[in-house]
């Protein structure tokens, strides 16, 4: 039983770390939480984005919603668009990723979640 327990708990472990759409990270300023999500993404872009994204909420930096092209040192090209809801105390910061272009020619593009229409 207890090496049932055990595979279990890895397994779980293992799927919610490669989980590839909602929320990324929490970062805590002073003044408020911040939310960080990402959706649409593969696994290796949701890290890079997730982590400029939370890097910029801890440093306190301006982040502006709107559309947004990153260039990964792989030369890999994300395009998307950041939605941003500051609800006093808390603010979440939402990406979706519209298409990932590789280096190699190959193009990723999904559509789990849809975008807000605002």
């Amino acid at each position: 039983m207890k090496k049932f327990t055990i595979v279990f708990l890895i397994l779980l472990t293992s799927i919610f770390a490669k989980a590839q759409d909602g929320l990324y990270g929490i970062v805590k300023t002073w003044e408020k939480t911040n939310l960080v999500s990402i959706f649409n993404s593969d696994y290796n872009e949701r890290l890079f984005i997730g982590d400029f994204l939370c890097s910029k909420v801890s440093k306190n930096q301006k982040i502006t919603a709107g559309h947004y092209n990153f260039v990964d040192s792989l030369n890999t090209k994300v395009y998307g668009e950041l939605f941003i809801y500051d609800e006093g105390g808390t603010v979440l910061y939402e990406f979706y990723v519209d298409k990932i272009m590789y280096s190699d020619g190959r193009n990723y593009s999904i559509q789990r979640f849809i975008k807000p229409t605002h």
